[in-house]
């Protein structure tokens, strides 16, 4: 019988036997790692990084959420709004203006 028709690999390295219980071996494991680190980067990874003329407030947006640093002129008492805020996908991608309300 072919070995690819059994469920498991076995492989000998440095005269130890490994078995692997998944199809494909390191090959495979390896590769969806790699997939799994290069979706993880993308989703969380900022690819629109802006500074506003408001006072100081910068927005970090990745595909799963928006990081807002507050540092904006009111009519506080204080005389600016200061904290962070974030929000996850659906809504960071809306405009500076929607979350000031």
């Amino acid at each position: 019988m072919p070995a690819s028709h059994y469920p498991y690999n076995v492989y000998v390295e440095n005269c130890e036997i490994k078995v692997y219980l998944y199809p494909g071996g390191m090959e495979t494991l390896n590769k969806k790692r790699k997939l799994i680190i290069f979706l993880l980067i993308i989703l969380f990874t900022p690819f629109n990084i802006q500074a506003y003329k408001d006072g100081g407030t910068a927005t970090y947006t990745a595909l799963s959420y928006k990081l807002i640093v507050w540092n904006q002129l009111d009519d506080s008492p204080d005389g600016y709004k200061t904290g962070t805020e974030i929000h996850f996908l659906p809504n960071n991608f809306h405009n500076l203006d929607y979350y000031t309300k």
